[in-house]
């Protein structure tokens, strides 16, 4: 029995260093894989480095391959987009495309001799069209470099249509090109056990920005603490005069550092918005015409809408629709006040909901071509809308969209504001003062001229989040010279609303936007030309000023579209 009991407490005591031993080791490689991603997100926050080196450093000239666009020794496949418009055509793009797919077909393409494109689609003017196919599979990891200290390396992991982003087919667009320079760019291939397989790097002359866009901007560098965030800033401004004496819109996206990393022209239109939807970007392209764009920069679809002039903002409804703010093309017409429904799959568009008809009492009151001035709009549900109207101070939950007798279920606004109108002032939320809010922020001022809302539905049903950028400008704002970020939490059970979170912001009247993350708060102060990251104390981290007037302006990483 004692031998028995002696062989168990043995076995036991084995056992037990065994998964001690296992236990280590897998918290030892855990630590390595957090302080791999850590390395490799450091090295993607597109700051300059503090010794100021280079990918480049340790490159000898005769180790790099020319690319060449023109010229006795042109090697990188060219197009010819003469004007905007003849990249928002449809066929034009899909020419392009069967051009490419021709090439490709006809001759071998390796990672020692790949294929090159300049912006074949002439939908981002700082990128390049790579293909390859490799022997095993891997993925590739890129660096953009340029022979200037203040402008930092760009480096990012490709996304290619593999498992586990593992192709033998490589076809990539790079973004990150800088204007008017000779960038070098570093392909690494890594093989599917992580392991470095083949690197190459190549030199290009970019073509030099005729449009005006500012390649780099004046940047202020903030005292907090906090690590800038990760991404590029995607700016949505006005219209600018380039050096070719002509008037250009694009949408930009700046590095952290302030470097233009991306334009996409756009055919005589600001925008206010873009997303990725069924794997394709989602923009308006011009103030009568929205676009469908796939991650190689190829335009896929193309939309018109007749009859209306749209803002760029829209909404999407999860089952392959969008909604549109619009101003309609006639006579004794008022801004922003049409909400149109477009079809992705088959172009259709229709008037869901005219603001004029919905509330004509307060249009005969308010007058003006502003009186309403939709801003911004939010799906909640299944004809269900939420509409943040600037000229009115007030936000509206109408339901029935697209039917004839649509519903003005509530309104999220300051009382005075409806006071007159016995149909609507019943309608109006009251706000809910709880404990904490009460001690906290005692009976919070109400939004005014607020815009760009972001919807969030609670785990209870009928209960949502609510963030937006209080502009606290417009019809009924008082004197306090300050705009706010707003996040309200909004029980439609109760029938009331109540300030969960808010931030104080230098003032912008009209535009702008503001979003907050877990550490950071990114804002667009359109009236300054500012955009500020800063932490959630409100101390700067980093500020952007820029040349052209601003709308909007959000951030992304872009993984899951161009990177991985």
């Amino acid at each position: 029995m004692k031998k028995k009991l002696r062989v168990i407490l043995i076995t036991s005591l084995v056992m037990l260093i065994g998964m001690g031993v296992l236990l280590w080791k897998m918290n030892d490689f855990a630590k390595k894989e957090k302080a791999k991603e850590e390395a490799l997100l450091d090295e993607e926050r597109d700051l300059v480095a503090e010794d100021g080196s280079k990918v480049t450093d340790e490159i000898k000239d005769v180790d790099i391959i020319p690319l060449y666009l023109s010229g006795n020794d042109k090697n990188v496949i060219t197009t010819s987009m003469n004007q905007v418009s003849d990249i928002y055509n449809l066929s034009k793009s899909a020419e392009v495309e069967a051009m490419l797919t021709d090439i490709k077909k006809n001759k071998k393409f390796s990672f020692a001799s790949p294929m090159w494109a300049y912006n074949p689609y002439g939908t981002n003017q700082q990128s390049l069209y790579l293909y390859f196919k490799s022997d095993g599979k891997g993925y590739c990891r890129y660096t953009i470099s340029v022979d200037d200290p203040s402008i930092p390396d760009f480096t990012r992991t490709l996304l290619n249509d593999g498992a586990g982003n593992l192709s033998k087919e490589h076809e990539y667009q790079l973004v990150g090109l800088i204007p008017g320079v000779k960038n070098y760019i570093t392909i690494r291939l890594y093989n599917k056990k992580d392991e470095l397989a083949a690197v190459q790097t190549y030199s290009i002359d970019a073509p030099a920005a005729t449009d005006g866009a500012q390649a780099k901007l004046s940047v202020e560098a903030g005292y907090s603490k906090t690590k800038v965030s990760n991404g590029l800033y995607t700016v949505f401004t006005g219209a600018r005069k380039g050096t070719d004496g002509k008037t250009h819109y694009s949408i930009l996206q700046y590095d952290n550092s302030g470097c233009l990393r991306s334009n996409m022209p756009l055919d005589g239109y600001g925008g206010r918005n873009i997303q990725i939807i069924y794997d394709t970007l989602v923009y308006a392209n011009s103030a009568n015409q929205v676009v469908k764009v796939n991650d190689l920069g190829q335009v896929t679809a193309v939309y018109p809408v007749m009859g209306y002039q749209i803002s760029g903002e829209y909404a999407y409804d999860g089952s392959g629709s969008i909604y549109l703010i619009a101003t309609a093309r006639r006579k004794k017409t008022t801004n922003n006040s049409k909400i149109l429904k477009l079809e992705l799959e088959t172009g259709e568009v229709t008037e869901a909901l005219d603001m004029d008809t919905l509330l004509p009492q307060v249009r005969k009151r308010v007058k003006g071509k502003n009186w309403v001035d939709v801003d911004s709009i939010q799906v909640t549900g299944t004809n269900q809308l939420l509409i943040s109207s600037a000229g009115l101070s007030s936000i509206l939950k109408v339901s029935q969209v697209g039917s004839l007798l649509p519903k003005v279920n509530y309104i999220i606004g300051d009382p005075k504001l409806w006071n007159d109108y016995k149909k609507w002032k019943n309608l109006v939320l009251a706000k809910n003062l709880g404990e904490e809010d009460s001690a906290k922020k005692k009976d919070f001022t109400y939004q005014y001229g607020q815009n760009a809302m972001t919807y969030q539905p609670k785990a209870t049903e009928g209960q949502y989040t609510l963030e937006f950028l209080n502009n606290n400008a417009g019809r009924g704002a008082g004197a306090d010279a300050h705009s706010y970020y707003y996040r309200y939490l909004v029980d439609e059970n109760e029938g009331t609303y109540g300030l969960q979170s808010m931030e104080a912001l230098a003032q912008t009247k009209s535009n702008g936007n503001v979003s907050v993350e877990e550490d950071v708060i990114i804002y667009c102060n359109s009236d300054a030309r500012v955009v500020q990251e800063t932490d959630r104390d409100g101390k700067l981290i980093r500020g952007f000023t820029y040349p052209y007037p601003l709308y909007r302006a959000y951030k992304s990483d872009w993984k899951g579209f161009w990177f991985y």
